[in-house]
């Protein structure tokens, strides 16, 4: 059908009813959605946003906010708090004084001369922030609504007069209508971020506020290409997102190791307070170094002695929005995995022993000469093509300081960690050789096969299905670990991998692991992962390392650096220093001279890990957790100097035991 040429509207008033008026105001709506043009002109000669340049001015706004957010400094909850402490708000600065009737999160006032005076200004409150979300929201739906069943066709306008000379008035008041409402949003949003800040209290709502509105304005405009209504985003859409922009297979989320301090916000009906509750829907938003990472999941108390604990350690397993699939976080090289662990180190106020020892760890195994040289590369040695391929596993926890808030307010820091999930050690779910024995309790060396039915001791990681063989497996194990010397020395190569008991032997000597190995009960482990990648080889793998450094499970100081030396003691452990006696030494002696065991080492993993936290950060965490029943166990007493300080005694005391020299 030949093209009908665009009328020449006329001059008449609003509403016109004249069909030249109708078939010009559906041609500009076109211009509208599908134009590259950032403005468009109506019959009465006023200028207007198109959908292409509603999207510029949201990419303005965006980056306003990126430009604009910049620290804060102290606020108060009363004028008088304010007033009362002028001494330290300089002369011509400003402060913020919480909103007593709730109509802005805090009202700006600028010292004048010593009198605090109201400037005007005022942070946004949660309630204006939603209402400004919502109409834009709205004005979508109208939109939406109105594009989708306007359906103009100049043919049919020219036969059916009457029909859409009220159809099409309608449909385009609306539309024009609630573009008017999308540049009204907009405009307020730039009047919000207009406000020149220059301060922002450390971990304050209002920055989330302006960042999530920022970013579910930018998604919703990018879902406005082409004006698709399939491709536009509703506001429960946006609540319930799956994952973010750095997918890069379905389902697989990827983001670049973060230099900065991981953020975790968290919206759920409540708190699990035991792992008895079960799983709690949620939705999260992470932010890694700005970049989003958004999920539904589902959250769970994570841990076993540790779950009497007021602040909880959660598992977060991810899902899609329909709760349908789960989905997975990648971060740097980790595996991808789809439960992720907020651990809130209770009994370690440093926050640094859990990751600092898993790194540590990390450590010891990349100063190894040769291959085989990580303990995960023995599930790599001989194969090729797809199993012969590096996963990210790393067959020990890894992770990154974290800060967490719950429902918009501060929970706690700590660390976000993949956890000891049967993937990270790259094993196999039915495959009844492949065993990783989770020690959840103190259980005997050799005490694998009379137990493995008990959950309260131990649990199966992997093989989902515990077979016969599976148990011959562990038969043989403990036969093994509680053999004399003659046998034990005749085993030892078959059943034991000899660079990972080593190392294991001399790190938790180091670190003085007391909830690994039983420093006066022989033969007892616990939280140690055992691993086997074929039932016949074992390996030691750490885990759950808070209690270390003469910290104890309670948080106080048991263990004195200069004591418990050996610190492994029962007949296993002797049979390993009667073999490996030599050997041992010789590997003391190398990490000592590569400075792994070192007090320095100590020092700046422990500084890399503490200046991650800002202090008011840690403020906030004592502020909350110091006051509870129990209270946050021994924080005055802690920090960096007892760490490096005791690293300094223990090692003094490891080389006179290993007789080492320089």
């Amino acid at each position: 059908m030949a093209e009908v040429p665009l009328p020449t509207p006329t001059d008449n008033p609003v509403p016109s009813t004249d069909i030249r008026d109708a078939v010009y105001a559906g041609a500009m709506l076109d211009k509208v959605v599908t134009s590259t043009d950032l403005t468009y002109t109506d019959r009465l000669g006023g200028e207007h946003y198109t959908v292409d340049g509603m999207k510029a001015e949201g990419d303005k706004v965006v980056e306003e906010t990126r430009q604009n957010l910049i620290p804060l400094s102290r606020q108060y909850m009363t004028l008088a708090d304010a007033q009362a402490d002028i001494a330290n708000i300089p002369e011509g600065s400003s402060t913020y004084v919480r909103s007593q009737d709730g109509s802005s999160l805090a009202d700006e006032y600028i010292n004048n001369g010593g009198t605090l005076r109201a400037t005007g200004r005022q942070m946004p409150s949660q309630q204006f922030v939603d209402e400004l979300a919502g109409n834009f929201f709205t004005a979508l739906s109208v939109i939406d609504n109105a594009v989708n069943n306007c359906g103009l066709n100049i043919a049919d306008a020219v036969k059916n007069y009457d029909l859409i000379t009220n159809a099409s008035e309608k449909r385009a008041s609306e539309i024009y209508t609630a573009i008017a409402v999308v540049v009204n949003t907009l405009e307020n949003l730039s009047i919000l971020l207009d406000k020149n800040y220059t301060t922002i209290p450390s971990m304050n709502e209002d920055r989330l506020n302006l960042l999530m509105l920022s970013s579910r304005l930018l998604q919703i405009l990018e879902g406005l290409d082409g004006f698709d209504p399939n491709a536009v985003l509703t506001r429960a859409d946006i609540d319930e997102v799956g994952g973010g922009e750095y997918e890069t297979i379905a389902g697989i989320f990827s983001y670049p190791e973060p230099t900065s301090l991981v953020t975790i916000d968290l919206t759920a009906d409540k708190i699990p307070a035991s792992k008895a509750e079960g799983d709690v829907n949620a939705t999260a938003v992470i932010t890694l170094d700005g970049s989003v990472f958004s999920s539904r999941c589902k959250i769970s108390v994570q841990g076993a002695s540790s779950a009497s604990y007021p602040k909880k350690n959660l598992n977060l397993e991810f899902f899609d929005k329909t709760f349908d699939n789960n989905i997975e976080l990648k971060i740097g090289g980790l595996r991808p995995h789809d439960t992720w662990v907020y651990k809130a180190n209770w009994v370690d106020s440093t926050q640094c022993r859990n990751l600092m020892c898993y790194r540590l760890w990390q450590a010891f195994q990349a100063s190894r000469s040769g291959y085989p040289k990580y303990d995960i590369d023995a599930t790599y040695v001989g194969k090729k093509g797809k199993d012969g391929f590096p996963t990210g596993a790393t067959a020990v926890p890894a992770g990154y300081p974290c800060v967490m808030h719950i429902n918009g307010e501060f929970y706690g820091i700590g660390t976000f960690l993949i956890g000891k999930k049967r993937d990270n050690y790259n094993l196999k779910k039915d495959s009844p050789l492949q065993i990783q024995l989770d020690i959840s309790q103190w259980i005997l060396l050799n005490s694998m096969s009379t137990n493995y039915k008990n959950a309260n001791l131990l649990e199966f990681k992997a093989p989902k299905t515990v077979t016969d063989e599976t148990v011959a497996a562990l038969s043989s194990w403990d036969a093994f670990a509680g053999a004399g010397i003659t046998d034990f020395a005749a085993q030892a190569d078959e059943k034991l991998d000899k660079q990972n008991l080593i190392d294991f032997y001399l790190f938790v000597t180091f670190i003085s692991a007391a909830d690994l190995i039983h420093n006066s009960s022989a033969n007892l482990i616990k939280n140690v992962q055992l691993v086997t990648w074929n039932g016949a080889k074992w390996f030691f793998m750490p885990y759950d390392l808070d209690t270390v450094f003469g910290n104890n499970w309670a948080g106080g100081y048991s263990y004195k650096p200069a004591e418990n030396l050996p610190w492994c003691v029962g007949s296993f452990w002797d049979n390993v220093r009667a073999v490996y006696g030599n050997d041992i030494a010789a590997r003391y002696k190398e990490l000592r001279d590569k400075k792994i065991i070192s007090a320095d080492w100590v020092y700046d993993m422990s500084t890399h890990i503490q200046t991650r936290y800002p202090a008011d950060a840690y403020e906030n965490e004592l502020a909350k957790w110091s006051v509870t029943t129990p209270a946050l166990p021994y924080f005055s007493n802690n920090g960096r100097d007892q760490l490096v300080t005791w690293a300094k005694a223990r090692i003094a005391a490891m080389d006179t035991y290993f007789n080492y020299a320089e």
